[in-house]
């Protein structure tokens, strides 16, 4: 049986608005392989990344189908919001790459607005 200790450590690693893609991989890779392993699970450049290893002796087709569900997978969460699960898109902001839907975008950057501004006031008061 894969660890399930092991997949909730590395559960977390992504977005919050992507655990309920990250859920549906995880039971389709353990139909296919019970004994697989997470090795990580992170978001990068805006999408969802999910690495894993396949059980010793896992026929290659059977691996090659694992690798199409995760493959899958990342390119669906670069049309989620990170944040919430909604539709998004994924664009470069201020150099990070984040997938967000309209209203976690304009949370976003009514928070770089706010420290932009915290910070013009700290500089002016020195």
């Amino acid at each position: 049986m894969s660890d399930v200790n092991n997949f909730q450590d590395h559960r977390y690693g992504a977005s919050p608005g992507w655990l309920s893609l990250i859920d549906q991989v995880h039971a389709k890779l353990l139909e296919l392989d019970s004994n697989y392993r997470v090795d990580q699970i992170k978001s990068k450049f805006g999408g969802l990344r999910y690495y894993f290893t396949a059980s010793e002796g896992v026929h290659e087709d059977v691996h090659e189908k694992m690798l199409a569900i995760v493959h899958q997978a990342e390119s669906d969460s670069v049309e989620m919001c990170e944040a919430c699960g909604e539709p998004g898109k994924n664009e470069s902001d201020r150099g990070w790459w984040r997938t967000l839907c309209d209203a976690h975008r304009a949370e976003l950057h009514k928070a770089y607005d706010e420290s932009a501004r915290k910070k013009r006031n700290d500089i002016a008061t020195e």
